[in-house]
């Protein structure tokens, strides 16, 4: 834990590139669909949001109110916690299940970045693989 290089906290904003250094991310579809929603979140505050129609494709950057965020980090582990709203986003307001992917990249003091999920397919890491949302929520 000693290792992580986490940014300073910062009054949050809306901002691309966040996988650069260290990030957490969803990626949220809805049941029968091939649309998804990314959202990533940094141990600063700063958050983005993405929608794309297919695999890496058609995206475009919902209109979302800013995420409640927060983060700590511990002896043997960091916590982030984000609140979003997804009663505005198309599909997942709607569908009776969410099929989600949680990843995240990790930056070390030395620079390197390493990329964990609940699943890998293939050689090399790539979060938008339909078949790593292996996560399913069903609404109640």
């Amino acid at each position: 834990m000693g290792r992580l290089r986490l940014p300073m906290p910062e009054p949050a904003r809306r901002r691309d590139g966040l996988w650069q250094h260290t990030c957490f991310e969803a990626f949220l579809r809805p049941d029968a669909c091939d649309a998804y929603f990314e959202f990533n979140f940094a141990p600063s505050g700063d958050w983005a949001a993405y929608r794309f129609g297919n695999r890496r494709e058609q995206r475009s950057s919902p209109d979302l109110r800013p995420p409640l965020l927060s983060f700590a980090r511990h002896p043997v582990y960091t916590e982030l916690t984000a609140d979003v709203s997804i009663a505005t986003l198309p599909g997942l307001a709607t569908t009776a299940a969410i099929h989600a992917g949680l990843s995240a990249v990790i930056e070390t003091d030395d620079g390197q970045l390493s990329c964990w999920a609940l699943a890998h397919r293939g050689e090399r890491p790539d979060f938008h693989d339909p078949a790593t949302f292996t996560l399913r929520v069903v609404r109640a």
